[in-house]
């Protein structure tokens, strides 16, 4: 009885470990396939496409193409028909002249990426590509990205291609590599490569109120505090590029003169203390909590349009204010995770 069920777990065992094989396997394979695709096309802000990071090979509609061509030939071969014979030389002339169109529809062209980004859980990160395909044009150029863009170049000029990035965790993110193929111009070939950047995003965490204001500060002077005004009483200035549409006083861009924008709309009420926003005075109890609460009132503070700084254990930064400033806050943010 004991050897019988020895043997049981023995065949369960071995049972297990063929199971386990094939998963071994694909892991092992892509960690390779990984390791040697980094040693080939390297991490970088710019990405410069030629013959060393392009990969090129026929698509299943290409050898779909290539069998009839072969069923072609058998029936040529059979009846001995010289035009059956011509026909399929023609087909294979085809066939091999569409190698360079496809290649050359990537060939040379230039990917470029900002150094980092900034966003904040739970929000999409905006990373933007600056794309140049020189002198020649480019056609039906599929980057895979959720969703898939697909775009064309025109010759001497740069296209800009956004990509939106969600993160579940916050903290210091890398970007992954990103396929980008083209199978024009006949569909038989598909040519392709993997756009790896040295692209770092910074993902604050996701903004939750515990504590007020006031408790985060340690006064260091005085400054202001604000709140919204009515439309009515929101003074007129001239438009600048940006400006939001809500913002721009359309009963005068109906007439002549220059376009108007309102003012961002908030006006001086009474005084409240200036200083930085302290981590160390956070009400909440755990570390990512606290972060959570300074990230809270960093965007608060900057939709106001108040100045503000923030106090970290690994540093500080120091009062400002403006899109720079924020985006400076809530990469120690992402940081000190």
């Amino acid at each position: 009885m004991g050897r019988a069920a020895l043997g049981g777990d023995r065949r369960g065992y071995t049972g297990g470990v063929s199971a386990m094989w094939p998963v071994a396997w694909r892991e092992a394979w892509q960690a390779r396939w990984r390791r040697w695709l980094a040693r080939r096309i390297p991490p970088s802000l710019e990405q410069v496409l030629s013959q060393r990071n392009i990969f090129i090979f026929p698509t299943s509609f290409g050898a779909f193409y290539l069998l009839v061509t072969a069923l072609l030939f058998t029936i040529g071969l059979n009846y001995q028909n010289n035009s059956v014979y011509a026909f399929c030389f023609f087909l294979v002339a085809v066939f091999v002249a569409a190698i360079m169109p496809t290649f050359n529809n990537l060939q040379g062209l230039k990917i470029r990426c900002k150094a980092s980004t900034v966003t904040v859980q739970g929000r999409a990160a905006d990373v933007v590509l600056y794309c140049t395909g020189g002198a020649r044009e480019r056609f039906q150029l599929l980057l895979h990205h959720n969703p898939v863009s697909v775009f064309d170049m025109p010759p001497e000029r740069r296209s800009e291609v956004h990509l939106s990035m969600s993160f579940a965790q916050p903290g210091v993110q890398t970007m992954s590599a990103i396929k980008l193929h083209s199978v024009y111009p006949l569909g038989l070939y598909r040519a392709w490569t993997w756009l790896s950047f040295s692209h770092t995003i910074y993902v604050a965490p996701r903004p939750r109120r515990v504590s007020e204001l006031q408790q985060l500060i340690e006064p260091q002077g005085r400054a202001v505090n604000w709140q919204y005004q009515d439309n009515e009483e929101r003074e007129l200035r001239e438009y600048r590029q940006g400006d939001s549409a809500r913002d721009i006083f359309w009963r005068r861009a109906a007439g002549e003169g220059p376009l108007l924008s309102k003012t961002r709309g908030v006006q001086p009420r009474a005084e409240s203390p200036q200083g930085l926003i302290d981590y160390h005075r956070s009400q909440a109890n755990l570390h990512r909590a606290k972060l959570a609460d300074l990230c809270y009132w960093v965007l608060h503070c900057d939709t106001l349009g108040v100045p503000f700084g923030l106090s970290l254990p690994s540093g500080e930064v120091p009062l400002g204010s403006g899109a720079k400033h924020k985006a400076r806050c809530l990469q120690a943010l992402a940081e000190a995770v």
